[in-house]
């Protein structure tokens, strides 16, 4: 997902953020506002994930596409499976299941104890009718065919041609039937994003997509472990947090949760950068953050630092639908030129490792350094720049201004091609101006077309087929750079349905090279989930996707 990281796993997002990049944010500006504060003493999770802008894009499981956004919605909904961190495996939220021998008909039997928040049960059609909800035109979904698609019928939904998705059986009231139209390896991990959150049907048939549950604090009924605090029943942002305050979003255990239940409530306040949460921190106001790249010397050294590489990859975008980047050369002098070394152990200090690889450390098929890929080459980078039309000049470069660091990555990087003759100007956007340009489907979504964009990706879920198909084959969502390729396209469907890891692993190594050497993916860092959590607060851990309960269970977390 596109994160602030991200992706879901976050939380793109993770999320995920989740985060991103903004990870190793510098210093802080105060926030501005009345900021709530939670009661001396209270068991009350002083939440530091929500940052980047002043609030959620959505509250639609069928909508997400950022980590932000994820990170509030997996608090409220449940999944029939979720993914697991640190372990990196996809496990039972909701129901247990089992799998046909050619592994295309998955059966899942849903907890009978399970029920929404305001009581009802949950059910196998309350599931069917979800998925069918998110693949439905007029839910406008823009990822529910990338994380669905491979359903029997989900395109035909899709197309308006069905109501209901074909291959979603329910066998009984706890018992849903899912046929696939490929035996694929990942897809109880695709399964596992928010577009196939089970929603209470009873509540939602009739709502309008995306903006009852963002504007209705009230309408978000979910089976999670936690329910929103909402102030009434209307609709608009004064129904999650007074007006004049600056916006949060707050949470209590759910009292019908079929888990073991939360022992603590969740106050997440709002900042416009992530050097806004330390700054908070600092202050007491939020029991945890992101840690400053200046700052990485003196944090080590406090009670409650981590560390840990993360499923997040920092990379740049070039549009190959317009000029100069439908150029191979234009997007060979960029590759070429960008110091990652520098860049991410000097100026970055570390927060991030150089990557020269689609995919980050940790998932079948990253390989590292190649000598036949771009690499930092100031020659090679002016070789490609004099075959490239116009040089390079006064071309625009789209970036979220989130955190400090940020803005200086892409400073540097603007320098580096300057080195050899190239003058790019950088083109700061909020956090949700930058889910526009990157979401999907083209960079030309935008009224100004942008012709190449800073970009960061957090794991929907750990698999690699989630960098690989997700955002470089040719009807991708997020090939937002217009990226088509044959032989690519050929080598990832064939992983896709290659159930041996190391088999899998060579398949997209091969898939990785081609979109490595034709500069639509350029690779700058993987980051690391680097934070500080307040002694206080007991049974989160850093993972990497984003900090997780341990046992992704929200009952072993505890305030004091």
């Amino acid at each position: 997902m596109a994160v602030l990281r991200g992706g879901k796993s976050v939380l793109s997002i993770v999320l995920s953020v989740a985060f991103v990049l903004s990870l190793a944010a510098c210093g802080s500006s105060s926030t501005t506002g009345k900021t709530p504060v939670a009661a001396k003493g209270s068991s009350t999770l002083r939440w530091w994930n929500n940052w980047g802008d002043t609030w959620v894009k959505s509250f639609d499981p069928a909508e997400i596409t950022d980590s932000v956004s994820i990170a509030n919605v997996n608090l409220i909904y449940s999944n029939l499976v979720k993914a697991d961190y640190p372990s990196l495996k996809i496990i039972p939220d909701l129901a247990t299941w089992t799998v046909s021998s050619d592994h295309k008909v998955y059966t899942f039997h849903i907890k009978k104890a399970a029920k929404f928040s305001n009581g009802d049960p949950v059910t196998a059609d309350d599931a069917a009718w979800s998925i069918s909800r998110a693949l439905l035109p007029a839910t406008k979904s823009p990822v529910a065919t990338t994380y669905l698609g491979e359903i029997v019928g989900a395109a035909e939904v899709a197309a308006g041609k069905a109501t209901t998705v074909s291959g979603l059986k329910v066998v009984d009231a706890h018992t849903l039937q899912i046929t696939l139209k490929d035996p694929i390896a990942y897809f109880l991990g695709t399964l596992s994003y928010p577009t196939a959150d089970v929603l209470d049907k009873k509540v939602m048939q009739g709502k309008a997509p995306a903006t009852y549950l963002t504007n209705t604090c009230s309408g978000n009924v979910g089976s999670g472990p936690f329910e929103l605090v909402c102030l009434n029943n209307g609709s608009g942002k004064s129904s999650f947090y007074p007006s004049g305050h600056t916006s949060f979003t707050k949470f209590k255990p759910n009292p019908h949760y079929f888990g073991k239940k939360p022992k603590i409530d969740i106050l997440g306040t709002f900042y416009a950068k992530s050097d806004d949460v330390y700054h908070a921190y600092e202050a007491n106001e939020v029991d945890g953050t992101p840690v400053p790249g200046a700052d990485l010397a003196r944090a080590e050294k406090l009670a409650g630092f981590s560390k840990k590489p993360a499923l997040i990859t920092d990379y740049i975008t070039p549009n190959q639908t317009l000029p100069p980047f439908n150029n191979v050369n234009c997007r060979l002098a960029v590759a070429y030129a960008v110091d990652r070394e520098n860049i991410n152990n000097k100026l970055l200090r570390g927060t991030q490792g150089p990557l020269y690889d689609v995919l980050p450390p940790g998932l079948p098929g990253y390989t590292g350094r190649q000598p036949d890929v771009p690499y930092f080459d100031l020659t090679k980078a002016k070789q490609y720049l004099n075959n490239c039309p116009g040089k390079l000049n006064n071309v625009g470069w789209a970036y979220q201004d989130t955190s400090t660091d940020i803005t200086h990555e892409y400073n540097a990087i603007l320098g580096n091609l300057h080195q050899i003759g190239a003058n790019l100007v950088l083109k700061p956007l909020t956090f949700n101006a930058w889910l526009n340009v990157v979401g999907g489907p083209t960079m030309n979504s935008t009224k100004s077309q942008e012709r190449i964009t800073e970009n960061l990706w957090l794991d929907d879920y750990p698999d690699s087929q989630d960098w690989l198909q997700n955002l470089l084959t040719s009807t991708a969502n997020y090939d937002i750079g217009g990226f088509k390729n044959p032989t690519f396209d050929s080598l990832v469907l064939k992983g896709n349905t290659t159930f041996n890891t190391a088999q899998r692993a060579s398949i997209y190594k091969q898939a990785s090279k081609i979109a490595l050497k034709d500069g639509a993916w350029i690779a700058v860092g993987f980051a690391y989930n680097i934070y500080v959590i307040n002694p206080r607060v007991h049974g989160i851990i850093n993972t990497a996707s984003l900090p997780q309960p341990i046992g992704n269970d929200w009952s072993n977390v505890s305030i004091g």
